[in-house]
């Protein structure tokens, strides 16, 4: 129900706010204060880091930290935004953090101050039409009206790759619309089809499946290895019948997994270690499961060592503490030079 999904993540907005608030006199100068970047409304990311919030702030009440979620263009922002000191926690992908550590396209400069925290989810690109458009593949976007997804976003990025690949790029008319709008613009035949990248089910895919028959294009295995090489931290990803209203058939899609990054010269390990710690403790695990959408799903799970080996950012400190107290071996590549056991 997209009006209770609304009202759920307003709510956690608020809780992240109390942030601001802390405790009265010299106690609250012992508060330790955090941002966290999702991404903009109607992606999942967005939620996620609202649902982070209310759990550090609301339901644990943890007695040294406050969360505030922040609204950001996506996963591209957030990694700049960290990199830059600008942010001090964020949310970004494998493949994102591999370019950005290179500084390759969509990224202009190396970076040097992001280290990577705990796994928070399986995203996959959609591509969303009706099926009255007669849209069945991706080379059929040609020359169509499709949203690639706000600049700065991840969505943004995976939408042009994908186009690019089948080598309908510069035959399709992009527009940049929001997560929210895109599926208003669908709905009301300002556009042909639109791409998202996100946890499932998606907030703005279900508000189209809501509004008439969800067509969504697959992307074919030979792109998907294509994609790989050359940007590693990609996997092919099959969408379940039914994850979305009429959805009757499984669907191929390019997918990666998601992770909190953080500046370490802005937070400190025990705030990361803290929030790993919670995360993963299963008194919260209903909770995190109860959000609006079904992130936190590789909560169960160590950070994706061989990939993050492959994108070569370190991990951060308090990451780092925690799973080698759970006996997980870190590669040596991936400790930053700040960790001292």
């Amino acid at each position: 129900n997209k009006r209770i999904a609304t009202m759920i993540t307003a709510a956690f907005f608020a809780a992240s706010l109390l942030g601001f608030g802390g405790l009265p006199g010299a106690q609250a100068e012992e508060i330790t204060r955090i941002t966290v970047g999702g991404s903009g409304p109607g992606a999942t990311a967005y939620i996620l880091a609202g649902g982070l919030a209310e759990l550090i702030n609301t339901k644990i009440k943890h007695p040294k930290l406050r969360i505030t979620a922040q609204t950001t263009r996506g996963f591209v922002a957030n990694s700049r935004l960290v990199d830059s000191g600008q942010m001090d926690m964020g949310m970004n992908s494998t493949p994102l953090l591999y370019a950005h550590h290179r500084g390759m396209k969509p990224f202009k400069q190396k970076a040097t101050n992001i280290r990577v925290g705990i796994p928070v989810g399986t995203s996959a690109h959609q591509w969303a039409t009706f099926e009255k458009a007669g849209i069945k593949t991706i080379k059929d976007l040609a020359g169509k009206r499709v949203s690639i997804g706000p600049r700065g976003s991840s969505t943004a990025v995976q939408s042009e790759r994908i186009l690019r690949a089948y080598g309908v790029w510069d035959q399709v008319k992009t527009s940049r619309l929001g997560f929210a709008e895109a599926p208003r613009a669908l709905q009301d035949g300002k556009l042909d089809a639109y791409g998202i990248t996100s946890t499932l089910p998606t907030p703005s895919v279900v508000e189209t499946a809501a509004q008439g028959k969800l067509y969504l294009i697959p992307v074919d295995q030979d792109k998907i290895d294509s994609l790989k090489k050359q940007y590693p931290g990609y996997s092919p990803f099959t969408l379940k019948a039914g994850t979305y209203q009429g959805q009757k058939k499984d669907v191929l899609c390019l997918g990666y997994n998601f992770y909190l990054i953080a500046n370490p010269s802005l937070v400190p390990e025990w705030v990361m270690y803290d929030i790993v710690k919670h995360l993963l403790d299963p008194k919260w695990r209903t909770f995190l499961l109860s959000l609006p959408t079904k992130g936190y799903a590789a909560l169960d799970f160590a950070p994706d060592l061989e990939n993050l080996s492959t994108a070569g950012v370190p991990l951060h400190a308090g990451n780092v503490k925690y799973w080698e107290e759970k006996g997980v071996k870190i590669p040596k590549a991936l400790i930053p030079p700040e960790y001292s056991k």
